[in-house]
């Protein structure tokens, strides 16, 4: 098997979800409940569509 890296689809990725500084506790605790969330979607094979994910 062999990967192949598609630079578009990257550079859009890296467009839509940049990076950001968390400077509060709040913001930590959405993050880690986020990734979380991806964890467990990964582990049941599913995909999580970050837009729709709103932590409250």
């Amino acid at each position: 098997m062999s990967l192949t890296f598609n630079s578009d689809k990257y550079r859009n990725l890296l467009a839509q979800y940049q990076s950001k500084l968390i400077v509060n506790e709040e913001e930590n605790e959405k993050a880690l409940a986020l990734e979380t969330l991806e964890r467990a979607a990964k582990a049941v094979g599913k995909k999580v569509n970050i837009e729709l994910v709103d932590i409250v």
